[in-house]
C-alpha cells in the first residue's frame, strides 16, 4: 500500500518574487513554473510484517541544458548574452535573473574569460498615464549578479 503525497518546494526568495510580481501588476499575469519533479520512495516494515510505501515528489528550479541546446540548435557559440524584457518595472536584475545568469553562463561559456563577457541586459518600457510619453530603457552589464 502506498501512501503518495505530491509538495511543492520552493525558495523563500522565490515565492515572495512571484507573489510581489503578481501582486503589484494591474493587469492578469500568466507564466511557467520551470523546473523538475523528482519522486523519492521510502519504505517502511512495520511491526506487523507490512510494507508502506511513501512517495514524495521534489520539484527543482533549474534550466534543462538539454532542451535549452535543442532549442538554440547548435548556435551555443553565437550566443553572447541574454535578454529581459519588462513592462513599468525597474532595470535591477532580480534574484532569479541573477540565477538565470549563472546557469546561462555555466552552460553556454567554456572558460572563465567567456564567462566575464557574456551580456545580461534588462530592457524596460514605460507609459505616461495619458500615453504621450512613452520611455524605453536598457541596461547591460556582464556580471548582474555583483549588482
Amino acid at each position: 500500500m502506498a501512501d503518495n503525497t505530491s509538495s511543492v518546494t520552493i525558495s523563500g526568495a522565490a515565492l515572495s518574487y512571484l507573489i510581489y510580481e503578481n501582486v503589484k501588476t494591474v493587469s492578469d499575469q500568466m507564466g511557467f513554473l520551470v523546473g523538475e519533479v523528482l519522486t523519492y520512495v521510502t519504505k517502511k516494515v512495520t511491526d506487523t510484517d507490512r510494507q508502506v510505501d511513501s512517495t514524495e515528489l521534489h520539484i527543482i528550479g533549474k534550466i534543462d541544458e538539454g532542451k535549452l541546446k535543442e532549442f538554440v540548435n547548435g548556435r551555443e557559440k553565437e550566443i553572447v548574452g541574454w535578454y529581459r524584457f519588462r513592462l513599468n518595472s525597474s532595470l535591477f536584475p532580480t534574484l532569479r535573473d541573477k540565477v538565470l545568469h549563472k546557469q546561462f553562463e555555466n552552460i553556454f561559456c567554456d572558460d572563465d574569460n567567456d564567462k566575464q563577457h557574456f551580456i545580461a541586459g534588462m530592457l524596460g518600457y514605460n507609459v505616461t498615464e495619458k500615453k504621450n510619453t512613452h520611455k524605453f530603457r536598457l541596461e547591460s552589464s556582464s556580471s548582474p549578479t555583483e549588482n
